[in-house]
């Protein structure tokens, strides 16, 4: 392998939250200049984590969506479905059913 994927991924790919944060400013930046200082800003964010083990910076902001969901507690989640009847349904589905063998089928089934 060549050496310089092999530090890409030593500094980059290692964690995802030094890979998140470093390719998101990455990605936004053009020229030479603003790309070095992507490089240091990558070289400081491994030092933060593996130096001075702030943790923090480890975790993936964008990895789970789920974590902002708010979720009931009150009542469980077929409690809190809203069906309705199997009549109702039947009904509603045959409106749009064009067929009339499928109504006489469908008309036995429900008797």
């Amino acid at each position: 392998m060549n050496i310089k994927i092999k530090i890409y991924s030593m500094l980059v790919n290692r964690v995802p939250g030094i890979q998140y944060r470093y390719l998101n400013k990455r990605n936004r930046v053009s020229g030479i200049f603003k790309r070095m200082r992507c490089v240091v800003y990558l070289l400081w964010l491994n030092f933060l984590f593996h130096i001075l083990r702030i943790r923090s910076i480890g975790g993936n902001p964008a990895a789970n969506p789920d974590d902002n969901k708010k979720l009931l507690f009150d009542v469980s989640e077929s409690e809190a479905l809203n069906r309705t009847s199997p009549k109702i349904l039947a009904d509603e589905l045959m409106k749009f059913l064009v067929c009339t063998d499928s109504q006489n089928i469908m008309a036995d089934c429900l008797r």
